[in-house]
């Protein structure tokens, strides 16, 4: 029965969670545009589930879940790990700071920054940089002030 209103419920934003708690079963089916990820506790279930989506969508089984938007996701038998590590060093090598100093403290709160006279060379080439931060904030809400600052 939880299937049939999977299935005919109409997603009118990018992002819509599916949660089935069973007496035994748990479901979770986190949907991003066009890309889902099923989670459960019974196999059966889950087997179930693509089952009649296959039936109502062209859809990919890709497997166990390894990469999720550039997230790494590492499986324990317990837990789920989440990594950014080489988006991250991905970005500071095309911004060309693979040899920055790393900063210890954070970001005084009251900070302004101020324009200079001297324009940037490619607004563009910035604009990019800046939505690899906000796209970073996912794993690190830590930078999330300094982040929006920026931008």
């Amino acid at each position: 029965m939880f299937l049939k209103k999977l299935v005919s419920k109409k997603v009118t934003s990018t992002f819509f969670f599916f949660v089935h708690l069973g007496p035994k079963e748990k479901l979770v089916v986190p949907i991003y545009v066009d890309d889902l990820i099923i989670k459960g506790n019974n196999g059966e279930v889950i087997s179930h589930l693509k089952t009649t989506l296959q039936h109502h969508f062209p859809i990919t089984d890709l497997g166990s879940l390894k990469y999720f938007y550039r997230i790494k996701m590492v499986v324990s038998h317990k837990r789920l790990f989440l990594n950014q590590r080489k988006y991250v060093l991905d970005l500071l090598r095309g911004a060309a700071i693979m040899n920055v100093k790393l900063a210890s403290t954070l970001l005084d709160s009251k900070l302004k920054l101020e324009t200079t006279s001297e324009r940037l060379r490619s607004i563009n080439y910035y604009q990019h940089l800046v939505s690899k931060l906000i796209y970073f904030t996912i794993t690190r809400p830590n930078i999330t002030y300094i982040t929006n600052l920026v931008s």
